[in-house]
């Protein structure tokens, strides 16, 4: 995805330093799980396999373990409401 196909104009990736360009699921949590600094709610944004959308991978507790969620953002608009927005689902 180039920076002209994001998902938003008003959101741009480049700005953010947890954004992550073409790593997978798998990259993603190896990322999260092997940093030392990486606790509670640390974070990740990534580029989606879903054109258009993103992915956050989150460090949360799951059953008392710190493990790595997932879930994807998807852009939204509301034709009535003339805005758009984003959905947000685990996966």
């Amino acid at each position: 995805m180039t920076h002209s196909q994001s998902a938003s104009s008003s959101f741009d990736p480049y700005a953010w330093k947890n954004f992550y360009f073409e790593i997978d699921r798998e990259e993603a949590t190896r990322l999260l799980c092997e940093d030392p600094d990486s606790t509670l709610g640390t974070f990740l944004i990534r580029d989606s396999t879903s054109p258009g959308s993103y992915a956050l991978s989150v460090r949360e507790e799951l059953s008392g373990d710190l493990q790595v969620r997932h879930y994807l953002i998807e852009p939204t608009y509301d034709e009535d409401a003339g805005r758009t927005g984003v959905k947000v689902v685990i996966f």
